[in-house]
């Protein structure tokens, strides 16, 4: 899966946890996640509103590795899910939805 351009990223399909394509798309003081999974259709998410901006609050960031990596590496993300040596970078803040 190749994504390019400011505004792309990776996702997994919400249905069949599948990585696609996404795509963030400011619409007036909104940025929205939209992304389409060939099997179940396309997806639109709010992932930002208001102040400070998106585009304020992101910066470069150097890549944190950390000494020990938990897990191992079998069908990469999203099924491998915790701390590895093939993360991105490292969560500042995590919300976790409890239902």
């Amino acid at each position: 899966m190749k994504t390019t351009g400011p505004d792309a990223t990776e996702s997994v399909c919400p249905v069949c946890l599948k990585r696609i394509p996404a795509e963030r798309l400011l619409v007036a003081d909104e940025v929205f996640q939209v992304k389409r999974c060939a099997e179940h259709g396309a997806f639109k998410t709010l992932i930002w509103r208001g102040e400070p901006s998106l585009a304020k609050w992101r910066r470069p960031k150097a890549p944190v590795h950390p000494e020990l990596c938990y897990g191992t590496l079998d069908k990469g993300c999203p099924f491998d899910c915790g701390l590895c040596s093939d993360h991105r970078q490292l969560p500042c803040s995590v919300l976790l939805e409890v239902t």
